[in-house]
C-alpha cells in the first residue's frame, strides 16, 4: 500500500533541487510505502530529462509533463492529485527538503490521530522564510479553526487525506494567480473531520533560493491580482460560516498579515502610484467582505491604527504613520543561575520600545480607558483605545539549534508588567541542557531567544549575556557532557553549546562554520564563557548520586 504521495511542481530549480532529492533518498519509510511525482511544468533547463533519468533507478518515481508552461505552481499540483497513488498527499516545493523521518513522522501521526490534515513542523531558511508563531508550541492532536493557531501556516506543506481533496473537489487554482495554497489548505481545513499539528518533530525545510533569490512561488504582481487571491480565499471562508464572531475572526487572519501588514515599512518603497493602487485594492477588498469596526476586536494596537488611517485617512497619513510605527523590543536578564542538578535558571525581561529612538512604547489612561497615542501624528489621528489589550502581554524563550534552525518554545512561566510607561513581560525559564541537546551532536550550539506578544505586536529578540559578572558552573566525572554557555563575538548575546559528550557523534566542521551568524561565532578571548557539565540524559543524571557542587569559571 502507498501510504503517502509526494507531490513536487517543478520549473528550472536547476542545482537547488539536489537537497529535495537527497532528502527523499534519506527517507526511513520503505520507498514501496510512498512514491514522489514531480509534474515538470515545461522546464527549460534540463530538469526534466535529470529527473527522468533519477526516477529510472527509483520505482516509486514518476515524472509527469504539463505543457505549455502555465506560470505557477496549481496547473502541476492538480496533476500530482489526479495521478496520486498513496492514502495521503504532501505538497513540496522543489527547493525544499525533508527531515530523514518527515514521511514516517507524518503518516503515523496522521494515523494515531485518524487525521484528514496534518501540520507539520516546518523551518524557514532564509530572508522571508520565518517560520516561529505559536502554532508549533505543542502537538494539537485534535485542532479546531478559530480556536488552534492552525491559519498561521498557510503553505501548501501539509499532509491531506487524498479522498478529501477528490471527494471535496479541492483543487488549486490554475495560471498565475497568487495564494493559491491558502485556498487549497483553507478549503481542507473546512472539509476535515480532523485536523492534527505535530509540532515536536520537525520534518520540513521552507527554504529560499541560494542562487536566484527566487522561489518556486515568488514573483512580483500587481495588487488587483495578488488582492484577488486574498478575495479568492475569503470566498471559501464566507462559503463556510455565518456573519458574526466566529467569521470576523477567521477573516481578521488575512486582514492583519495580507492587508494591513503591507502599510507597514515597505510600504515607504513603493512609488506614489503604486501606493495609491494598493490602497485602491486593500479598500476593495475591506468592503467586499465587511472588514470595518467590526474587525478591531482582533486587531493589536499598530494595526488599528492603520486600519482606521485605511478607512478614513489619506495615502500621505499612511506613509506617515508607516515612518514611526516602527516597534521592537529590549531583553534584559535579571537572573542567571545554574541549579544544582544542572539546569539553567533564567529570567527574563522583554518590553516594546520604538525601532528608531529606543524609547519604551508608552500609553495614557483618561476616564478609566488606556489608550496608545501614536507620536508623530500631528493631531491626524485619534489616540487608539486599546484598553482590552491591557494585562494580554506575554513573553516567551525560544531555543533555536543554530545548524538545523529547529526552534521549540521553552516551558516559561510569563507574566505582564502592568504600567501605562511601558508595555513589558517578565519570565522565568528553567532550561534543561540534557533535554535541548538531546540526540544532538557533539559541537551543537543552541542560540536563546525571546518572543514578546501583545497589543497586536510581535518582536523576536536575541537574549543578551547578562551584566553582572560571577556566573556559576557544573562539574563532574568525565563520563557527563559538557555544555558552554557564552557571549557571542562582537555582540554578546547568550548561546549554549555542546562541547563534549560520551558516545555522541560530532558536527561536521563544514556543518560548524556554514552556520555561524553575524555576532554569533564560538567563543574568542576575553568573552565571557561558562563550562558546565551536565548528564547526556536524564537517566544518567539520575543516578549521579550525590548533588554536585557548583563552581564558577570566566574566560578572561
Amino acid at each position: 500500500m502507498v501510504k503517502v504521495s509526494v507531490v513536487v511542481a517543478v520549473y528550472n530549480p536547476g542545482q537547488e533541487i539536489d537537497k529535495l532529492l537527497e532528502s527523499l533518498d534519506a527517507q526511513s519509510m520503505p520507498r514501496d510505502e510512498f512514491e514522489v511525482i514531480f509534474a515538470d511544468d515545461d522546464s527549460t533547463d534540463g530538469t526534466r530529462e535529470r529527473l527522468r533519468d533519477w526516477a529510472r533507478e527509483r520505482p516509486n518515481v514518476r515524472v509527469l509533463h504539463n505543457t505549455p508552461n502555465s506560470g505557477w505552481p496549481g496547473r502541476p499540483r492538480n496533476l500530482g492529485i489526479d495521478a496520486a497513488k498513496g492514502e495521503f498527499v504532501f505538497f513540496a516545493d522543489n527547493d525544499d527538503k525533508f527531515t530523514p523521518k518527515a514521511l514516517e513522522w507524518m503518516y503515523d501521526y496522521a494515523h494515531a490521530n485518524q487525521s484528514d490534515v496534518v501540520v507539520t513542523k516546518e523551518v524557514g531558511v532564509g530572508a522571508d522564510r520565518g517560520v516561529m508563531g505559536p502554532i508549533f508550541r505543542k502537538n494539537i492532536p485534535d485542532a479546531k479553526l478559530g480556536t488552534d493557531p492552525i491559519l498561521g501556516v498557510l503553505t501548501p506543506h501539509k499532509l491531506i487525506r487524498t479522498s478529501l481533496l477528490r471527494e471535496h473537489g479541492i483543487r488549486f487554482p490554475e495560471g498565475r494567480v497568487r495564494l493559491e495554497d491558502h485556498y487549497v489548505v483553507i478549503a481542507s481545513y473546512f472539509a476535515a473531520k480532523r485536523i492534527s499539528v505535530l509540532a515536536d518533530r520537525l520534518c520540513y525545510y521552507w527554504m529560499r533560493r541560494e542562487s536566484s533569490g527566487e522561489n518556486a512561488q515568488f514573483s512580483s504582481a500587481t495588487p488587483a491580482v495578488y488582492y484577488a487571491g486574498v478575495a479568492r480565499a475569503l470566498e471559501v471562508v464566507e462559503a463556510n460560516t455565518t456573519p458574526g464572531d466566529f467569521r470576523n475572526e477567521l477573516y481578521s487572519h488575512w486582514y492583519i498579515t495580507k492587508m494591513l501588514a503591507r502599510l507597514g515599512g515597505g510600504f515607504l518603497t513603493r512609488s506614489p502610484a503604486s501606493r495609491e493602487r494598493l490602497v485602491e485594492a486593500l479598500r476593495e477588498v475591506s468592503t467586499r467582505f465587511g472588514m470595518d469596526e467590526r474587525m478591531l476586536p482582533y486587531l493589536g494596537a499598530g494595526t488599528r491604527a492603520r486600519a482606521q488611517l485605511l478607512h478614513h485617512g489619506t495615502v500621505d497619513d499612511l506613509c506617515d504613520l508607516a515612518k514611526v510605527n516602527r516597534v521592537t523590543s529590549r531583553v534584559s536578564v535579571d537572573e542567571f543561575t545554574w541549579t544544582d542538578d544542572g539546569r539553567l535558571s533564567l529570567s527574563v525581561r522583554a518590553e516594546f520600545v520604538y525601532e528608531d529612538s529606543k524609547k519604551p512604547v508608552e500609553l495614557l489612561t483618561r476616564d478609566g480607558r488606556v489608550y496608545w497615542e501614536v507620536p508623530a501624528m500631528g493631531g491626524r489621528l485619534d489616540p487608539i483605545d486599546v484598553s482590552d489589550c491591557v494585562g494580554k502581554v506575554m513573553v516567551d524563550v525560544l531555543a533555536t539549534d543554530r545548524t538545523t534552525h529547529e526552534m521549540r518554545y521553552l516551558v516559561s512561566r510569563s507574566r505582564p508588567v502592568l504600567s501605562t510607561d511601558r508595555i513589558a513581560a517578565i519570565t522565568e525559564v528553567v532550561i534543561d541542557p540534557a533535554e535541548i541537546f538531546r540526540e544532538k551532536p557533539v559541537g551543537t550550539v543552541i542560540d536563546l531567544r525571546t518572543r514578546l506578544t501583545g497589543f497586536g505586536w510581535t518582536s523576536i529578540a536575541r537574549i543578551p549575556v547578562p551584566k553582572f559578572a560571577g556566573l556559576p558552573a557544573e562539574r563532574s566525572a568525565p563520563e557527563y557532557g559538557r555544555v558552554q554557555a557564552y557571549g557571542t563575538k562582537g555582540y554578546g548575546k547568550l548561546s549554549l553549546k555542546l562541547v563534549d559528550a560520551d558516545g555522541r557523534p560530532r558536527l561536521p566542521k563544514e556543518a560548524v562554520s556554514s552556520s555561524r551568524e553575524a555576532g554569533d561565532d564560538v567563543p574568542g578571548w576575553g568573552e565571557l564563557a561558562v563550562l558546565l557539565t551536565h548528564a547526556a540524559t536524564r537517566k544518567l543524571r539520575r543516578t549521579a548520586g550525590k548533588a554536585r557542587r557548583v563552581a564558577t569559571t570566566a574566560r578572561r
